[in-house]
């Protein structure tokens, strides 16, 4: 019972913290696309978009591995802590690469000429996310504190925004304030950490760096391959491909449907750590739970999904405004992608992971990435901002449809009642 109460609790929690990523959004985006327009408010995106590589490089799947790693260990603190220092000094490696990258490419590129304020605004992003231990939290299944953490940090930069950005020349301020919510949360988070546990500061041997690197490998390529395919990346692509206007329209959108598609990752990476030590002690145990998750999954989201179809025209109307109206038709292609990505996430995250698929799940995402950028160039082309929302559609469907068809080879034969494997 009590382990059943710490997954509810989880769940809430991470429920709680994945709204509260998209609830502040979506509580400053009205009066952001009205005060700043579409133009600037495209700058922001494909900045934060640009941004995104390198808080993929820099979490290096961790959320995942190191995850993994302390929820196995959590109850030796020396074996703790030698995983949160290896994690957090090999972050630190990997923000000195990105540091140098970003300067590099902005300096270099004639891609970034005019955007090199809102970019060097917007990497403030990728110092909080390096701080921010998340993976320690979850391992650990104590995820209320990070839940406090952000209310307090990045809830503190909503009204700093109403109050001083004004028009749209201070849009180079909104992206740094809403990056620098997460360069607070981050540092409060990291401290936080010593106050729940007994962590001890200890200087991992180089060679347990090597290792962590290495044992992340195949889930951080898995990361690489999502977010050149993601709808984050997509908005990127689609700044060097045409206007920040178009930008603004498909990011404005792509925010609304995330709204829908970010109740995904609370139950994934709630569920992950149980199904972990399920799958240690009993595979048929966690198999039957896995079951129990892909039920309920493929109901809650195709219902919230159906309900972003139909509702698509009425919140852009409420939520962006008149200017937006390309929007709708954005929302509309992109509507059932929570639900795909709900299916994917079963699959993949919660099975290839657990049962030590990693290679198999690193190589679907590179496949999807490939299709992904095929696609893009084909359909922006001719459809603009809904050529990109169909190229995420038909991506994310794709790597889940690949998933089924890796674990059916590996022995596993899903039906929505039940998983089972030879």
């Amino acid at each position: 019972m009590a382990k059943k109460n710490s997954i509810i609790s989880n769940i809430f929690s991470l429920g709680a913290l994945q709204g509260l990523n998209y609830l502040l959004p979506l509580i400053i985006l009205p009066y952001l696309v009205r005060v700043l327009g579409v133009e600037k408010f495209g700058e922001i995106a494909f900045a934060q978009s640009f941004i995104q590589y390198f808080i993929t490089l820099t979490n290096y799947g961790f959320q995942v591995t190191a995850s993994r790693d302390i929820s196995t260990v959590r109850d030796s603190p020396e074996d703790v802590s030698c995983v949160f220092w290896s994690v957090i000094l090999v972050k630190v490696a990997l923000l000195a690469i990105s540091v140098m990258i970003i300067i590099s490419l902005v300096e270099l590129l004639p891609l970034f000429m005019g955007k090199e304020t809102v970019i060097f605004a917007s990497a403030l992003a990728v110092v909080g996310h390096v701080m921010m231990p998340t993976w320690f939290y979850q391992g650990l299944e104590r995820m209320k504190y990070i839940l406090i953490v952000n209310v307090v940090a990045r809830g503190a930069m909503v009204p700093l925004i109403f109050l001083f950005v004004v028009n749209e020349n201070d849009y180079v301020l909104a992206a740094a304030l809403i990056a620098f919510g997460f360069t607070l949360a981050g540092a409060i988070g990291f401290f936080v950490a010593f106050r729940i546990y007994p962590l001890k500061v200890v200087f991992p041997p180089f060679d347990m760096l090597i290792r962590r690197v290495l044992s992340g490998r195949h889930v951080f390529v898995a990361s690489i391959g999502h977010v050149l395919y993601s709808s984050t990346s997509v908005a990127f692509l689609l700044g060097m491909l045409t206007t920040s206007t178009v930008v603004g329209y498909f990011s404005a959108a792509e925010r609304l449907v995330r709204a829908v598609q970010g109740m995904v990752l609370p139950v994934s990476q709630s569920l992950y750590p149980h199904i972990v030590s399920l799958a240690k002690n009993n595979r048929v145990e966690a198999l039957r739970f896995i079951s129990i998750s892909l039920r309920w999954s493929t109901l809650v989201f195709f219902i919230l999904s159906l309900l972003l179809y139909f509702s698509a025209e009425l919140l852009v109307e409420i939520v962006l405004g008149a200017e937006f109206k390309k929007s709708v038709s954005v929302v509309q292609w992109m509507a059932f992608i929570p639900f795909v990505t709900a299916l994917g996430n079963v699959l993949g995250v919660q099975t290839m992971l657990v049962f030590g698929l990693d290679k198999y799940f690193s190589r679907a995402y590179v496949a999807a990435a490939a299709i992904n950028l095929g696609a893009l160039f084909f359909l922006v082309e001719s459809f603009q901002q809904n050529g990109a929302a169909i190229t995420v559609f038909i991506t994310e469907t794709f790597l889940t449809f690949l998933f089924i068809i890796l674990l059916k080879d590996k022995g596993f034969h899903f039906q929505l009642f039940p998983p089972s494997i030879r």
